[in-house]
């Protein structure tokens, strides 16, 4: 894929013209406005990842705020989007100076009073009033001093608050009588139910996951260490899209699947043990996340064939059962009460013993958007009723040291498993984006015969 622009890395157009894309954006912000009743106020990300630890070099595609990347489509720091329905500048964009410095340095941005055209911002976003970020506080302080205003920021329990939280924090110190609601769970409602435009960039995005993993599979022979397939993963992503990775992806082998969220990713591999990935392409805003699991030698032995039929059948019967008006709770019981319903008639027919086992390791779902992870903080919507148009993670897995005798040959060995598919949630069912990506034990002893 290749940059249309120098801005096409600040302005994230999801693949459509100019004109269509700022359209988007305009309709987005006005279901928005006409949704109001207080003024709202989008805080942007307000400096670069990794900014306040010297040392830590990190480059995504995508480091904005899910909900001003939403409204706007800016991927850059140092932006705040005002909306209020009762002002005569319902839209209100915030912005850096221009900087020749910045530019020397970091290349292109959108900038207020760019000198080589003062009215980029304006015709790159769409957005007419664009102002100095610098007097943003000050626009704050003369409109809603005394008055209730809303805003969306993700609580944090703990460890570093959020751009959002830190703007807060300043306003009310400025403000005292100033009262902030925090709107984002009525503002998830807005954004989590993807449009046509999101749902091609995700089907896409799966089809490069796809093709990342026939990669992985085909050279998986020619690999003695999780990072000889690390590398194979980031240069076959890479060839795909220029947006790289949704997230740091997790290679895994034998014990090390048991870590849910590993991050080493560099052990050498043993061909009598499974490999766990957990990784996907992102295409434009929207980030795959898809898990497979392989056997390093080519073929499931007995053992970890069962266990990986156990996952696969429930993760099969969570798909049954996903659509509009089911919630993530129910699909959560479902699975692992599949599993472990399964699990315990195995153990009981072939002597079987396991070691740190969960019967609950992890949620079987999470919602996807421009975010991996999105949705409100701490997955509160999971007892909400499910929407068409929201899209699901379903990745159910198992993760023990388990021992049995299967035809009279005893198995004693560490085994995780998670398979992980994208599902697109309708009025009466949902449609499985990660369709064509293998994962039936044969379909994946073919791949890599």
């Amino acid at each position: 894929m290749s940059h249309e622009t120098p801005y096409s890395a600040k302005f994230i157009s999801d693949g459509l013209s100019s004109e269509q894309a700022k359209k988007r954006y305009h309709d987005r912000r006005q279901t928005c406005l006409n949704s109001l009743s207080k003024p709202l106020i989008i805080f942007g990300t307000q400096a670069d990842p990794g900014h306040h630890v010297s040392w830590w070099m990190s480059s995504p595609s995508i480091i904005q705020d899910p909900f001003m990347l939403f409204y706007t489509g800016i991927n850059q720091h140092q932006c705040i989007l005002i909306l209020d329905p009762h002002h005569a500048n319902p839209v209100r964009l915030f912005a850096p100076l221009f900087d020749a410095n910045r530019r020397h340095w970091d290349g292109d941005y959108l900038a207020v009073d760019d000198p080589s055209d003062p009215q980029r911002i304006q015709t790159i976003t769409g957005i007419q009033d664009v102002y100095d970020i610098n007097e943003c506080l000050d626009t704050i302080q003369s409109d809603y001093a005394n008055s209730e205003i809303g805003s969306a920021w993700y609580p944090v329990k703990s460890g570093p608050q959020t751009d959002a939280f830190q703007w807060i924090r300043k306003i009310k110190r400025s403000c005292p009588k100033i009262k902030i609601t925090n709107l984002q769970s009525s503002l998830f409602d807005q954004r989590l139910c993807l449009d046509d435009t999101d749902q091609a960039n995700i089907l896409t995005a799966n089809r490069y996951t796809g093709e990342v993993f026939k990669s992985i599979t085909s050279q998986i022979k020619s690999c003695s260490t999780e990072h000889d397939v690390l590398a194979i993963l980031y240069q076959k992503t890479y060839q795909q899209s220029w947006f790289g990775c949704s997230f740091p992806p997790i290679v895994a082998s034998g014990e090390n699947a048991r870590i849910l969220h590993y991050k080493t990713n560099h052990q050498a591999l043993n061909s009598d043990q499974l490999l766990l990935l957990d990784f996907g392409v992102r295409h434009h805003a929207m980030p795959a996340d898809v898990s497979r699991t392989i056997p390093v030698s080519g073929r499931f032995n007995p053992l970890q064939k069962a266990i990986y039929t156990m996952v696969l059948t429930a993760q099969k019967k969570v798909e049954d059962c996903a659509r509009a008006g089911v919630t993530i709770d129910e699909l959560n019981t479902l699975c692992w009460s599949t599993i472990d319903s399964q699990l315990q008639t195995f153990l009981k027919e072939n002597d079987g013993q396991i070691s740190g086992y969960r019967k609950v390791p992890h949620f079987v779902s999470h919602l996807i958007g421009c975010a991996v992870h999105d949705g409100p903080a701490g997955r509160s919507y999971k007892e909400s009723p499910l929407k068409a148009g929201m899209l699901i993670s379903n990745e159910p897995g198992f993760y023990a040291h388990v021992r049995a005798t299967i035809d009279g040959v005893s198995y004693d060995e560490p085994i995780g498993i998670r398979i992980e598919d994208n599902l697109l949630i309708t009025s009466d069912g949902c449609q499985n984006m990660t369709h064509m990506i293998p994962k039936s034990p044969d379909d994946i002893e073919a791949l890599l015969a």
